[in-house]
């Protein structure tokens, strides 16, 4: 059981309602080891972080899914983050959010890779990755 609100005053001529999940809809986000690691260069220590998000369509139609993901964004100048493959989705560098729109026909399997490196200070260790 769930709860949503609905804004009165949207003015779009359509209006989005969030159903709950789709059971049909497989998703799968892992961290792929072989390509993840660390270099240590001079006084920065840079880590590579590759993510793969498998998605399967189970339905007896053709779905269309809005996938997105972020990568970090980093507030401090010393701590520099590069996306390095996001499998031709759309990047906003301000935000760190990648979207990719997919029409996944019935029984089709899809995977995302999503890369990118952290470059930091070895003497400032960086958290929460």
């Amino acid at each position: 059981m769930g709860g949503t609100s609905i804004d009165p005053n949207t003015l779009n001529d359509t209006l989005v309602i969030s159903l709950g999940r789709d059971k049909r809809i497989i998703v799968k986000r892992e961290k792929l080891k072989e390509s993840s690691g660390n270099q240590l260069i001079g006084s920065n220590r840079t880590r590579n972080y590759t993510y793969e998000t498998s998605l399967k369509n189970n339905r007896k139609e053709a779905v269309i899914i809005l996938v997105e993901e972020q990568i970090p964004v980093s507030q401090d100048k010393e701590i520099e983050v590069k996306a390095i493959d996001y499998s031709g989705g759309e990047l906003n560098t301000e935000t760190g959010k990648i979207t990719w729109k997919l029409e996944i026909a019935p029984g089709q399997q899809v995977k995302k890779k999503l890369s990118f490196s952290v470059k930091h200070p070895k003497d400032k260790p960086v958290m929460g990755l």
